[in-house]
Parts: structure tokens; sequence; C-alpha cells
């Protein structure tokens, strides 16, 4: 499977160029956002694969949690999930199909955060800025353009974060043609290894 990921990435690369996601309002046209309102659970529930039939999931453990009043700080409102307690830094943002657009509501303890779009565990494209708990406005951060399974979050001063409203793009489906290739090179790959045992 990683390496499929890994040689549709290199057979995009030539024709996509990434951006990072650096906003208050996210992405200009989302194919869905998860709010965190969909399935509820308890205040300090660990996450990691609920919200998979989302089409995401996080490693290490994040946590569900609310806001009273509903509103709070950088687009964090209502439910929304938070890495503390313990912390885990960095944490990530994992997508169940590969994308080419994703962001996300975030608020920090004041620090830089750095952001890592990864591909079959492979360092994509990254990108540093400063974050905080700014009440006034909303803040997204994530990438575009490129092609990407896991954004990885590197936050604030102390690993503190609290994170909603994760927007998805479009989820990459290869043409026909495109698995021919995958196959051909799936097929050099596995007669190479089969060489090297003989």
């Amino acid at each position: 499977m990683k390496v499929w990921l890994v040689g549709f990435a290199l057979l995009l690369s030539g024709s996509l160029q990434g951006a990072s996601v650096s906003n208050t309002f996210g992405l200009s046209s989302p194919a869905s956002t998860l709010t965190f309102d969909e399935i509820i659970f308890s205040e300090e529930t660990a996450i990691n694969s609920q919200y998979s039939a989302y089409g995401i999931t996080f490693s290490p453990d994040t946590f569900y949690d609310s806001l009273k009043p509903s509103t709070c700080c950088n687009g964090i409102d209502g439910h929304y999930v938070g890495n503390y307690d313990p912390l885990h830094n960095p944490f990530s943002i994992l997508f169940t199909t590969p994308q080419t657009a994703a962001a996300f509501a975030l608020a920090t303890n004041e620090g830089t955060s750095t952001f890592t779009a990864r591909l079959a565990g492979l360092d994509v494209e990254s990108f540093s800025s400063p974050t905080n708990l700014d009440f006034s406005t909303p803040y997204y951060f994530g990438f575009t353009g490129i092609v990407f399974d896991e954004i990885n979050i590197s936050a604030g001063s102390d690993g503190a974060a609290l994170i909603d409203n994760i927007q998805q793009g479009t989820s990459v489906v290869p043409e026909p043609g495109t698995y021919v290739l995958l196959g051909s090179a799936l097929a050099a790959l596995l007669g190479s290894k089969l060489r090297r045992r003989v």
C-alpha cells in the first residue's frame, strides 16, 4: 500500500504545486467539514478512529471536549478535539484516503507551530506559523495542491492544542491509466526483490 501511495504521489508531483493554508476561513470550497458534532462523546474521551467513517483518525490519542459558552478561540466552536493531558507533541490528523486539500481551525498556547503534510509516512511539504488563543478571529491551517494522507502538527510553545472544523477537499481517485502505471511499477519492485533473494 505504501509503495502504491508513494508511486502515485510521484506521478502527480509534476502536475501539482503545493501551497500552505493559513487564513481565517480554511478551504474556499471544502467537500466536507468534520465539526465533531456528528458523534457526541463524553468529555475527555480518547479519540483515535471513532471518526473514520468521516475519513479522519488521530494519532496518538486526542481527547473529545466541548466549550461552554459555545464559542471560544480561533474558530473552535462547540465540540472539538484537543491534545493535552497527556500532551503528545507532535501529533497527527490522518486521512483514510489521500487528499489534495485539507484545513482545520487550530488554537494553541502562544508560540510557533509546524505543520507537515505526509504521504505514506514520508514528508511532502512543511511550513511554520505563529499560533495562539486569539478569541476574536478564527484561524485555519492546512495544505492544498499536493497529495497527502497525514498532517503532522508540532503545536505552539508546549504542544497543547484545540482542533475543530476539519475541512477536506477532494480525495485522490486515480484514473485507470494510473493503475496500469502503478501496477507496472509494483511488478518491477517485486521482481527486483525476488532477484535479490535468489
